[in-house]
Order: structure tokens, then sequence, then C-alpha cells
């Protein structure tokens, strides 16, 4: 306990289970920023240089039950809760715990240059005109080009219908079938003989 001379204010230390709940609360907020943070991080998708991005960082290679996919998100957020720790991390104010002045600026300032690139502008008309008429010109392509391939399908599949309907008419017994195979069976005697 200490007493401010100045205000009058006599000031109390925490409790342990106070100081306990801070400190997670401040995990939180980092935690939170952190995620915030990790879309805006790129991260290796090479195996080996994530492995060896996590072991800069001094962070397990893999855990159990981790795919490659998995350990790309952890690195991811290993790195954004670097970032937010390296920018400040967090600061008390009023008595209620909030990220630093230089961890929200730079996500403020990540926010307002992506607004920046989504502005738009009226196009001229002639700009308009083209764009229509390239549009039309290749719907048409696209449409021409998808009927031929409706035709071609149509086609394959007549062919394999017929091909299987003349293979059904070979199974019946035919008078002539005694006589092919024992020809056949002639020739390949006389094959045999030749070599």
């Amino acid at each position: 306990m200490s007493h401010n001379v100045a205000t009058g204010v006599e000031v109390m230390e925490l409790t342990q289970d106070s100081a306990l709940e801070r400190r997670k609360h401040e995990e939180m907020l980092i935690e939170l920023e952190a995620k915030k943070r990790a879309f805006e991080v790129d991260v290796p998708t090479l195996p080996q240089d994530v492995r060896l991005a996590l072991r800069n960082l001094r962070q397990p290679v893999r855990l159990f039950g981790e795919n490659l996919a998995n350990v790309r998100d952890r690195l991811r957020m290993a790195i954004a809760r670097r970032q937010v720790m390296e920018e400040g991390g967090v600061s008390m104010e009023g008595g209620l715990m909030t990220l630093t002045d230089a961890a929200t600026s730079k996500t403020a300032a990540a926010h307002d240059d992506e607004e920046e690139v989504t502005k738009y502008t009226r196009a001229s008309p002639e700009f308009v005109q083209a764009r229509e008429r390239i549009a039309k010109f290749s719907l048409a392509r696209a449409r021409a080009r998808l009927d031929r391939e409706r035709q071609r399908r149509t086609g394959a599949k007549r062919k394999r219908a017929q091909l299987l309907l003349s293979i059904d008419e070979r199974k019946v017994p035919d008078e002539n079938e005694a006589e092919v195979s024992r020809l056949d069976d002639e020739c390949t005697k006389l094959y045999k003989s030749l070599r």
C-alpha cells in the first residue's frame, strides 16, 4: 500500500487473484490483436521454410496431430503475437487494459490503406461501350464452344450406344461362328508351324 501525499489518495496494491485476472485479460487482448493481424501476415509455403521460421521463433516444429496447414497457421499466429508484443503490447488506461497506441495505429493504418485501394471512379461512356462489345463477343464464343462440346458429347454417347448394341448382336450365336472359329484355329496352327 502506498500513499500519494499530493492528492491525499491512498492506493492499495492488487490482490493475487486480481493480478492474475489482470494478466489473463492482458493475454486475451494480445491474442485478439494477434488474430486480427494474422490475416495480414505472410508466411512461407514450403514445409522446410516453415520449419526454419518456427525454429527461429523457438517454437516446436510440429505438434502431435498437426498437418501442414495447422503448422502454417500456428506460425502465422506466432509471428502476429510477436509483432503485437514488439509494438508495445497492452497498457493500462483508466483502470481498463487497452492495446497501446502503436499496436492499434498499425491496424488502423492497414485498414486505411485497404480503403484507399478499393476506391472506384466512373468510366467514360466509350469505355463502357467497349466493355459491352467485349462481353457480347466473349459470351457468343462461349456459347458456341459449349454447343460444340454438347454435340461432341452427344455424338460420343451415340457412338458408344451403337458399339454396345453391335457387341450385343455379336453375342447372339451365328451360323458362321463355328466356321470362323475353326478357320481361326487353323490359321493359328499354321502360324505356329511357320515359326
